[in-house]
């Protein structure tokens, strides 16, 4: 499992507009592998958003460095397959929500 400082990725989310991030997949999971596994991330940005591609970019390149590996930023609006959905449902961990 990832440990992350929920701290230093809410003051992140609310930079960057997000109403609500939820981390899912190995991360959440004992499948973690701290070597190779990237970070997945379930992001709902605010309708506030003055600009979402600014703010998409920039919560995925700072949520990189802070968890020094490679994050998949998904957006809930790419939920489309149910397949993707229930894989999502079943290990999502909410982290932050406005």
């Amino acid at each position: 499992m990832l440990v992350i400082d929920r701290v230093a990725v809410a003051e992140l989310a609310r930079h960057h507009h997000v109403a609500r991030l939820s981390m899912f997949g190995s991360g959440t999971t004992a499948a973690f592998d701290p070597e190779r596994s990237d970070a997945d991330f379930l992001v709902e940005f605010s309708s506030a958003s003055p600009s979402p591609f600014d703010d998409y970019f920039g919560l995925k390149e700072e949520l990189e460095s802070l968890l020094e590996r490679p994050v998949d930023l998904v957006t809930s609006q790419s939920l489309e397959n149910p397949h993707f959905a229930r894989s999502v449902a079943r290990t999502s961990v909410e982290i932050y929500a406005a």
